[in-house]
């Protein structure tokens, strides 16, 4: 995403561009729970899901915030994540940092604070989404 110049009180004009990033070589044996059987140690207004890399995410279904980490501190990590998968993870990001014209990212904390910031996120990211497929 590029902010674009403008004038002092215009609308914000971006440019929004997508680069897909090549997967490693190498292929991960996947020790892990399957998405099913994760599904099933999650809590209430908790939901398992898996990005299209293959990694595990879990959503506060109340925030819709996601995170990386099993909401239970005391679930075994091995069981959904595993360090190939991080390493896969990081080659990713330093392709993306690498290449990238430009990159977004939040490290920081998350909370109600930052919902807002998220949200339009997200609403940017949905728009690019539908670009990319076609429409």
């Amino acid at each position: 995403m590029e902010l674009l110049p403008g004038y002092f009180d215009s609308e914000l004009r971006l440019r929004i561009s997508h680069h897909a990033i090549d997967r490693p070589a190498q292929s991960v044996k996947d020790d892990r729970l399957t998405l099913q059987q994760l599904r099933a140690t999650v809590p209430d207004g908790w939901a398992a899901g898996q990005t299209v890399e293959g990694a595990y995410l879990f959503t506060d279904t109340e925030t819709k915030l996601s995170y990386w980490r099993h909401p239970d501190p005391q679930f075994d990590k091995s069981k959904y994540a595993d360090d190939e998968e991080k390493a896969e993870q990081v080659y990713r990001m330093t392709r993306i940092y690498k290449y990238g014209f430009g990159v977004v990212a939040w490290l920081g904390p998350g909370g109600e604070a930052y919902l807002g910031g998220f949200n339009h996120l997200k609403s940017l990211g949905d728009r690019v989404r539908g670009l990319a497929g076609g429409g």
